[in-house]
């Protein structure tokens, strides 16, 4: 015999899982840009005198300054 779906029976609710923060004082400067989250590289390699600036994330910390 199968169930049927009424009005009064409701599927469960899927709960939502929010990750905590971290705690402040467990997160140190990352040693690899020093907290700095990444660096601006000017040289594009290519041609000179026309240099061109763009952010690169630091890998250590995925440019967040912050690890722990």
């Amino acid at each position: 015999m199968a169930a049927t779906l009424t009005s009064t029976t409701r599927p469960r609710p899927v709960p939502i899982l929010v990750p905590l923060p971290a705690p402040t004082g467990a997160q140190k400067d990352c040693s690899m840009c020093q907290g700095k989250g990444g660096k601006w590289v000017t040289n594009d390699g290519k041609s000179k005198g026309k240099d061109i600036a763009r952010w690169v994330a630091c890998t250590g910390c995925k440019g967040t300054g912050k690890v722990g």
